[in-house]
């Protein structure tokens, strides 16, 4: 398994999506993107070969937001995960001296003002921002307003082996935040206990005291401005202001 996370970059140009949420907002303490949906493509996108996770994060979105879009699932391959990760970072073969992953930061630029096209059409986001990886109500209402969202975990080594990401107080060498390597993992629901992540073509379950240990970054997208449930949850004239050029 590869990772493929760079490091965290700040812009402070970046949206903090919780600045547009409705004031009132409530959310179910359980949630899970896929419950009542006909099953999704289990795929590693080439994650396993490739330091490619955060653009395999981003297929795993993009699945589920064309389907809410579209009722259908859209023909997103490998291959095109692959050639739009060659493109972004010039690596030609798997390990090679480019193959070493993306930031969080320019890989959602790219995808609200260029996208990737699948079969004929080209797929983009209207906003992308940032949530507190430490507030769990903005990670919770970000997952259920915005169909998912993106971790970006400095992992320990701890936890090649594990599909099960509990945190418990261990400090141990090998429960050294990044001892492994910078992770990007797909966010598709939570309870309780913690969030449901799509990461290589596993499903992996984190407790919030690991997300609140390794994730050092947390990315919703916003597909569209006039999708209905955002409109009843999102100030969308504040961020349709917010993204005007000025």
């Amino acid at each position: 398994m590869k990772l493929g996370k760079l490091d965290y970059i700040s812009d402070p140009r970046t949206l903090k999506l919780s600045d547009f949420f409705a004031a009132d907002l409530s959310v179910a303490t359980y949630y899970d993107t896929d419950q009542y949906r006909r099953s999704f493509p289990q795929k590693s996108w080439c994650s396993d070969v490739y330091g490619n996770s955060v653009l395999a994060a981003r297929a795993n979105a993009q699945l589920r937001l064309a389907r809410i879009e579209q009722n259908r699932t859209i023909p997103l391959t490998e291959a095109i995960v692959v050639s739009l990760y060659k493109t972004l970072t010039g690596c030609k073969k798997p390990g090679d001296k480019k193959d070493v992953g993306l930031a969080y930061l320019p890989a959602m630029h790219q995808w609200k003002t260029v996208g990737w096209n699948v079969g004929r059409r080209n797929y983009r986001v209207a906003a992308y921002g940032e949530l507190d990886p430490l507030d769990r109500d903005q990670l919770m209402f970000g997952c259920y307003i915005l169909t998912g969202i993106h971790f970006g975990f400095s992992l320990p080594t701890a936890v090649k082996k594990n599909m099960n990401w509990i945190y418990d107080g261990e400090k141990t060498p090998e429960w050294k935040a990044g001892s492994w390597g910078g992770f990007a993992a797909f966010g598709y629901g939570y309870n309780s206990r913690g969030f449901y992540l799509k990461a290589w073509d596993k499903d992996i379950f984190a407790s919030w005291e690991f997300i609140e240990r390794y994730c050092d970054e947390a990315w919703a997208v916003i597909p569209s401005l006039d999708v209905l449930r955002i409109k009843r949850a999102i100030d969308t004239e504040k961020l349709a202001a917010t993204l005007q050029p000025s």
